[in-house]
């Protein structure tokens, strides 16, 4: 009797996940800012400082359970809905199914770690996890992933970690692999720290950063607790297999910017889009505006919630773009619809007077409404800091790479964007960029974007099913 009823219970949450959670709104708000504060991270970013527990938990993922067997946790069925609300492919997943519920649990130093449920195809995984220590008001996790035996995998893209402002609330994580396919094992690590006091009692200067303020600058207490927790997760080929590629080689023409399209490839999780473009190429691809529809009348648009493109260091294209995922539409034919791009000029340039009292900036692309309000010397190491404000300033502006007065090639240390209506005036978003400290004069930075091209009619292309 006891299994009817949650079976049946489990039945009334799958219905309600259709509809939007009674939160969503404030759900956006907090993505929106955690976004804006923690952007995706590339492989090899290794985590700083040693901790002193460490706890790792191997266990084979039973992946032939259907998603029906989680009703036995009813509580966080609704903490996944809110979990992927903000993202349709991950949505779809759940509605279909396509979830693996697991109980995987590490413990040490009276905090916890405990993975509930995974969604993974052939490129993406996405854990559903939470951490907890009784008496601790705020935990933060920081994760990282490495293959069975701790090596280094392929190149891939880690989301996820931080701050959450309910510490029971279910977190997620996601590692996209951008070259190679998911492996058959996976060691997912998070550093957790944990502090006795509610950020609600904290005094909101403590909270919130201050959006004129560089994000380096932000003091950090130090934890009452901290430990290393680590589960191992062998996965099922028939999760890591489900995926398609179709080849195109299609070469289109936006105004004066050639490309082609060389495959797409569709997972449960995202739709890839392949694209190549001549090495002498005066204009490279940074966003395709682009979407695919079925014969119903369906779109799917750019990725909401997630990785949205991904490129190489060896070229400027961004050459994999994304967006949500069909795969659960069971659709008979799927159109591929390109309207335009946002291009980066090769020999664009951003010349930049370093003064805290009077900074200069001038070649600042005609597209942007960003303008140079701050440049001052933050840190240990006086390393530049500059502030540029905007509707603009709410995606990244430069690209990684910038050059000194005698030509000298320099990398961008850091850049993060704040936007905190209740301290700004004019409610525009702020990103600091930050570069070397001995750096005197003038420097050149490189607009990641710098005009948009359109095509006159769109560019219509029906995707191969087989």
């Amino acid at each position: 009797m006891e299994r009817y009823d949650r079976k049946r219970e489990y039945e009334q949450w799958m219905q309600q996940l259709e509809t939007p959670p009674a939160s969503l709104e404030y759900t956006v708000q907090r993505a929106q800012h955690r976004a804006k504060r923690r952007p995706f991270r590339l492989a090899g970013r290794w985590l700083a400082g040693a901790v002193s527990f460490c706890a790792a938990f191997v266990i084979l993922v039973n992946v032939s359970t259907p998603f029906a067997h989680a009703c036995g946790r009813l509580p966080f069925l609704k903490e996944l809905a809110k979990a992927v609300c903000l993202s349709p492919s991950l949505a779809a997943a759940v509605e279909n199914e396509y979830v693996q519920p697991v109980e995987l649990t590490a413990q040490a130093n009276g905090l916890t770690l405990r993975v509930e449920y995974l969604i993974v195809d052939q490129k993406q995984v996405n854990l559903f996890y939470t951490l907890s220590g009784e008496g601790y008001g705020t935990i933060q996790g920081d994760p990282s992933v490495s293959g069975a035996d701790g090596e280094v995998l392929p190149p891939y893209i880690l989301g996820g970690g931080g701050w959450e402002e309910d510490p029971a609330a279910l977190r997620r994580s996601t590692v996209d692999f951008t070259e190679a396919d998911v492996p058959g094992v996976l060691r997912f690590t998070v550093q957790a720290r944990a502090w006795r006091d509610d950020p609600a009692a904290q005094p909101a200067t403590e909270r919130a950063l201050p959006a004129d303020t560089p994000v380096c600058a932000e003091a950090e207490r130090q934890p009452d607790a901290q430990a290393t927790l680590t589960v191992t997760l062998q996965f099922d080929p028939k999760y890591t297999a489900q995926g398609r590629t179709a080849a195109l080689g299609q070469t289109i023409r936006l105004e004066d910017v050639e490309l082609t399209l060389e495959s797409v490839e569709i997972y449960p999780t995202h739709l890839r889009l392949n694209l190549s473009q001549p090495e002498t190429a005066a204009a490279w691809v940074q966003s395709l505006k682009f979407y695919v529809q079925d014969e119903r009348g369906s779109r799917y648009e750019g990725v909401a919630d997630g990785v949205t493109a991904s490129g190489s260091t060896d070229s400027p294209l961004v050459a994999t773009q994304r967006l949500e995922s069909p795969w659960f539409s069971r659709a008979g034919q799927l159109t591929l619809c390109i309207t335009g791009a946002e291009v980066q000029d090769a020999n664009s340039r951003v010349k930049i007077t370093l003064s805290e009292t009077e900074p200069r900036v001038e070649g600042l692309p005609a597209a942007w409404d960003a303008r140079l309000v701050r440049a001052e010397r933050t840190g240990e190491n006086g390393q530049w800091g500059l502030c540029f404000a905007g509707e603009t300033a709410s995606r990244q502006l430069f690209s990684s790479t910038y050059w000194d007065e005698n030509g000298e090639e320099h990398s961008i240390r850091s850049w993060g964007m704040s936007a905190d209506p209740e301290t700004q005036a004019d409610r525009a978003a702020r990103q600091w960029v930050y570069l070397d400290g001995d750096l005197t004069g003038t420097v050149w930075l490189q607009p990641l974007v710098t005009r948009t091209v359109a095509a006159q009619q769109p560019v219509t292309i029906p995707l191969p099913m087989d």
